[in-house]
């Protein structure tokens, strides 16, 4: 049966344009009462770090919800891209390894997991949480980084080749639109480190820069969503046609 795929990546997309929306009535609140410099700094530096942590949770949200649509839609977990499988694996082992001192630590849930995976079963659950977990800002090789490990190459190419990125940058190649756009999203991240850990050497970002950065933002959370979406439709359409091949029912999934 056929798995709703656009509509479950555009709830995500709709909670981070909502939550946008909240930071911008913020902004608009700061120019319209024009508190005291030291008040007004604060505040927009607050407006920063709250924008890079609806992004990065937003991201993080995007690539579970396809790794859910993977364990839907697939009968055999052997059948996932290998890149993916490794990096599963991977996720389970540094899980057991961190948490082996942990009294209250259930490693035989993992195991039990595990091996689900690597035995072929059809309720075979991934390690998101692990495969979606950023360990340090969402800078543009840590998206790069998330994407191949569930086995998508060249995400920033996928992103930036569009008619809406081209028109942002006003750049016909795509190479200088990939560079680019990553120096931008670089940027915001650079901003958000200085606010947090050295806020007297921040720049100082304007009420319209902090506007500039979501509206960055927002292009490229729209272009990675339909990137996911093209990607694990073709997975799922690749994998329905190898079980029709072989003769075999579905997982019965909506």
């Amino acid at each position: 049966m056929t798995i709703a795929i656009a509509p479950r990546i555009q709830i995500i997309e709709d909670e981070f344009k909502r939550a946008l929306a909240v930071l911008d009535d913020v902004l608009n609140y700061i120019e319209g009462h024009k508190p005291q410099p030291a008040l007004r700094v604060m505040m927009l530096n607050n407006t920063i770090v709250a924008l890079v942590s609806i992004i990065e949770e937003t991201l993080r949200d995007l690539f579970k919800v396809y790794l859910t649509i993977l364990e839907e839609g697939f009968t055999d977990y052997r059948w996932l891209r290998p890149q993916l499988r490794s990096a599963n694996l991977e996720s389970a082992v540094q899980l057991l390894r961190e948490h082996r001192s942990e009294s209250d630590f259930d490693s035989s849930a993992v195991v039990k997991d595990l091996a689900r995976c690597l035995d072929g079963a059809s309720d075979f659950r991934l390690f998101k949480e692990e495969l979606t977990y950023n360990k340090g800002n969402f800078r543009s090789r840590q998206l790069t980084d998330m994407a191949k490990n569930v086995g998508i190459e060249r995400l920033w190419e996928q992103t930036c080749d569009s008619p809406e990125v081209e028109a942002y940058t006003g750049d016909a190649a795509l190479e200088t639109r990939v560079n680019k756009i990553t120096a931008l999203w670089n940027a915001v991240f650079d901003e958000r480190d200085l606010v947090v850990h050295s806020i007297s050497k921040a720049s100082g970002w304007g009420a319209e820069r902090i506007r500039q950065a979501a509206a960055l933002f927002s292009l490229i959370i729209m272009r990675v969503a339909a990137s996911l979406v093209r990607d694990v439709s073709a997975l799922i359409d690749q994998h329905d046609k190898r079980l029709a091949a072989a003769g075999v029912r579905d997982k019965g999934v909506e």
